[in-house]
């Protein structure tokens, strides 16, 4: 069924008034009067012709100046600014981002003038994918890049985010709400894993018990684990559910897209490759996060059994750590059901309809276009070695799953195979791959080397600096541990910082200092504030929360794993 779209008066429309939005159900495809792009109310729009500004870095959330002070929310001061969670899977190649930067000025040029500008990047990303954020950023997977076609698919990808852009799809707190909450929850990772590696450091735990070697040996490989499952999830397309558009914003999506493709110059029949390929993704991403669930229950299995023998043997100081671990194993699996949920509860609009709309949509008004770009796009995709960065970076994900089966020299073995083609040596998520393979293997002194083999103008995530901060303080470097901490705060404020201090601060068997860090970290409001709770009462820092009983149905990881199979059971094919 056609989605239904509101038009304006006959006149309005066919003199190219821009007053009325698109988005509200109306009438059918076939009972429009003129193209989406000659009726749409652009999102704030200016005078002027459009144009391109210079590439930039991805506005990521930063800090601004102000606020450095413990007792600044963060969160609150910031959330303006348009985030991603993970900023180290942006690819830095300049060629590659000029290309790209270059074909979406084309389309830019044919949208309405006095549209927002919008800036393109290249993500790290299995699956064909793209994903838009209403700071004007467009991220488009390598993945896409390779499989396209010719460029004319490439560009009515493209024409596509930035028509979400352009009509105003964004839900700005939704988006603020899920990158704050994602973001919690990588920062409780970082902060835990550094309390685990201070204490296998020191072999004790601030509740004054002592690690034994087996135990610390486990507790690292879960941990290290939990870090490269969340990375997988990502680097399978998490952004696509996270970006849950309804029917409607997605027809309109594509309509506008088409609209701009025509006008440039672009080949609209292109778009039959580009919804083959994302029939084929949905697929694709299905059985991978089966299969991440999968390896996430066997997981949380072997923390449960760990506790479980502690527990026998009289080891009550590990109880409040092994806790810590099956929650935050438990909560990585948990937001992955969730996610999966929101997707197919927001109406998801699936492929094979967008293609049967979109064509309808141009019999409707572009029924005798006949063009094409002319691109040689096989010699453009190697001039650029987009399919040589894009294979980089299957290795780059095999070395993902490796991890999460403790397999560490075979992990190492396929990122260092990747990085062997020079293309990706130095952008941000394969050196901090290659540096949990060498934490697994023991090699702390390696994996900071590779962390600092990152292209200093790459985006570096706050996670990645606190992994920094943490193999510093495993390596008994205590100060310039807590400096790199002080250089994250300079970027990224204190609410992301405070959970990985206390963390640290327990490692370094600074009770005091760890303590005062929490009492600073409770000003600082969600999500720091409950994750800086959380990594103390793992360390032993201080009394678990009390809890209100079990939910009914069985242990957190049954509920955990009903919920996702539910979940994935639901996504079309």
């Amino acid at each position: 069924m056609f989605r239904r779209i509101a038009i304006l008066s006959a006149s309005a429309a066919l003199a190219g008034c821009a007053q009325a939005p698109v988005n509200v159900f109306g009438t059918d495809v076939a009972d429009m009067l003129a193209p989406v792009i000659r009726t749409a109310a652009i999102r704030h729009p200016g005078t002027g012709p459009n144009r391109m500004p210079p590439p930039a870095p991805p506005r990521t959330f930063s800090y601004s100046g102000r606020n450095t002070a413990p007792g600044t929310n963060y969160w609150l001061a910031e959330r303006e600014k348009a985030p991603i969670e993970a900023a180290s899977r942006v690819i830095y190649n300049p060629p590659l981002r000029s290309w790209l930067h270059e074909l979406a000025g084309k389309l830019m040029a044919q949208a309405p003038e006095g549209a927002p500008p919008v800036q393109v990047h290249v993500l790290a990303s299995s699956t064909y994918n793209a994903f838009a954020l209403e700071s004007g950023d467009i991220y488009v997977s390598i993945n896409t890049l390779a499989q396209a076609a010719s460029e004319d698919e490439v560009a009515i990808v493209l024409g596509h985010e930035i028509g979400h852009i352009l009509l105003g799809h964004h839900d700005k707190e939704k988006v603020f709400a899920g990158q704050r909450d994602a973001t919690g929850a990588a920062l409780t990772g970082v902060a835990t894993v550094g309390y685990l590696s201070g204490a296998a450091r020191s072999g004790t735990l601030m509740s004054g018990g002592a690690l034994q070697t087996g135990e610390r040996r486990k507790l690292e490989e879960n941990m290290l684990a939990v870090t490269a499952a969340k990375l997988a999830v990502d680097f399978v397309g998490n952004d696509v559910v996270n970006a849950s558009w309804n029917r409607a914003q997605e027809g309109e999506a594509d309509m506008f897209g088409l609209d701009l493709a025509i006008a440039a110059g672009y080949d609209p029949y292109e778009m039959y490759n580009s919804f083959a390929h994302l029939i084929e993704a949905d697929q694709q991403r299905q059985t991978r996060l089966r299969g991440l669930e999968a390896q996430a229950e066997a997981r949380n299995r072997a923390v449960e059994a760990e506790m479980s023998a502690a527990l026998k043997q009289g080891r009550l100081d590990l109880d409040p750590l092994l806790k810590g671990a099956v929650s935050l194993l438990s909560d990585l699996g948990t937001a992955a059901a969730g996610d999966a949920r929101d997707y197919v509860s927001a109406g998801y609009h699936d492929p094979v309809h967008r293609q049967d709309e979109a064509q309808a949509y141009l019999e409707r008004f572009y029924p005798d276009v006949s063009q094409s770009s002319g691109t040689d796009y096989p010699a453009v995709q190697r001039r650029l070695k987009i399919v040589e960065i894009n294979n980089a970076y299957a290795l780059v994900d095999q070395a993902l799953t490796e991890i999460m089966n403790g397999r560490f020299p075979e992990a190492h073995a396929s990122v260092r195979a990747a990085l062997r083609t020079g293309s990706i040596a130095r952008d941000p998520l394969p050196r901090w791959v290659e540096a949990l393979a060498l934490e697994g293997m023991g090699d702390m002194r390696g994996a900071l080397e590779a962390l600092r083999k990152v292209n200093p103008e790459a985006p570096m995530s706050v996670q990645a600096h606190l992994e920094i901060a943490m193999l510093e303080a495993r390596l008994g470097n205590d100060r310039a541990a807590l400096a790199q901490l002080d250089r994250a705060q300079v970027t990224y404020g204190a609410g992301p910082v405070q959970p990985a201090r206390v963390g640290l601060l327990m490692a370094m068997q600074r009770r005091e200092e760890a303590l005062r860090a929490l009492e600073n970290c409770e000003t600082l409001g969600p999500p720091a504030a409950p994750e800086c709770r959380r990594v103390a009462a793992a360390g032993g820092l201080t009394e678990p929360a009390a809890t209100t009983g079990a939910p009914a149905g069985g242990s957190p990881l049954d509920d955990l794993r009903k919920g996702i199979t539910d979940a994935l059971s639901g996504l079309p094919l």
